[in-house]
């Protein structure tokens, strides 16, 4: 629609619309509503979202605060638009978007007093968080990140909701100190770690992908083909949601499109060329035969499967696997969401070459 200029046009006054004498329709709406609680007599009118990991941020005081800001306006509640692997992992809409006043804070505060756009503030509908704003990169990208310091600020996700150990996955999209409990500013940057393997190449994540020649996307993929609708991201925690029926049906599980069989026909050989760089995935022979190729492709082991080979969230199986070990009398038994380690099958030879 105009008013919300989904197709990013930018403000205008074709057809009588006035759009470069108003300030936008997000700015009317965010900004003066978010700045309402600033005063002493509103202070409890659209309250703003504590950091992850708060004290006071409890699952019921987390629904309290979505209702009470966003989901005045936004249909959030009916149409769940947190029912995806994201919500389900405990992240909201501030965390990704920041707190009503920073939504609002955007390009065309000038347009009323004639000053003009300010196009170092977000733009509507076009500057949203990117994959690689929380997905920040594999394990060797994430420890290169942390010993430069440049996490410091970032609030990293500590466990997965299955208690697995994660620290590779921000939980907030932008840094710590410009939360608005920390003072931040109205003017919020995203965090985007570009060099992460996981970044998408589009500023939108419902246009990432592609092959644009940029090595991001797989065979002209979008993000979405694999992983579903930015605010429905698979799985949904919920066994039994019309969410998961799609990758049920496509793959014999929920979650993200990871069997390789799902598209592609017969052995696909010793390879990492799958999406974001992965070997076949739930594949016997890849499983039997890697040791060679793990010997000259040791840091492309490290990346999902931990500097040591104890394995991370990046190296969780999908479903349930039984997995045919080198020797022919064994098989190893994983249950899904089990992070797999080299020590589980044979001797870790990255932890002890």
């Amino acid at each position: 629609t105009p008013a919300l200029d989904l197709a990013h046009l930018g403000p205008n006054n074709d057809n009588g619309k006035e759009q470069l004498e108003h300030i936008s329709m997000s700015r009317a709406m965010h900004a003066s509503h978010g700045n309402l609680n600033q005063q002493p007599q509103f202070s409890h009118l659209f309250p703003d979202m504590p950091p992850p990991g708060a004290a006071g941020r409890t699952p019921e005081e987390q629904e309290s605060i979505l209702q009470a800001a966003c989901y005045n306006c936004h249909p959030g509640k009916r149409t769940k638009c947190l029912r995806g692997a994201m919500g389900g992992g405990g992240i909201v809409c501030q965390d990704c978007h920041g707190q009503m006043a920073q939504v609002g804070d955007d390009f065309s505060a000038g347009l009323a007093s004639g000053s003009g756009l300010d196009l170092d503030k977000r733009v509507p509908w076009a500057n949203e968080p990117k994959c690689q704003s929380c997905h920040i990169g594999d394990v060797l990208q994430v420890s290169s990140l942390q010993n430069s310091g440049e996490l410091d600020d970032v609030s990293v996700n500590a466990s997965d909701n299955q208690g697995n150990n994660d620290g590779l996955r921000a939980n907030l999209a932008y840094y710590l100190s410009n939360h608005s409990s920390n003072g931040g500013p109205d003017n919020l940057a995203l965090l985007d770690f570009s060099s992460s393997r996981f970044a998408s190449n589009k500023p939108l994540y419902r246009l990432s992908g592609g092959d644009d020649g940029s090595g991001k996307g797989h065979g002209g993929l979008s993000c979405e083909g694999c992983h579903g609708s930015t605010h429905a991201i698979w799985p949904n925690k919920n066994a039994l949601a019309n969410d998961n029926r799609a990758a049920e049906g496509l793959q014999g599980h929920s979650g993200t499109i990871i069997e390789c069989s799902t598209c592609h026909e017969g052995d696909l050989g010793m390879t990492l060329k799958g999406p974001h760089g992965m070997h076949p995935v739930g594949d016997t022979y890849f499983a039997r035969e890697h040791d060679d190729f793990a010997k000259n492709n040791r840091s492309a082991c490290q990346s999902c499967h931990g500097i040591d080979g104890e394995g991370s969230v990046l190296s969780r199986t999908a479903a349930d696997r039984l997995l045919q070990a080198k020797e022919d009398h064994i098989s190893v038994s994983f249950a899904r969401g089990t992070p797999v380690g080299c020590g589980d099958c044979h001797e870790n030879k990255l932890r002890n070459p």
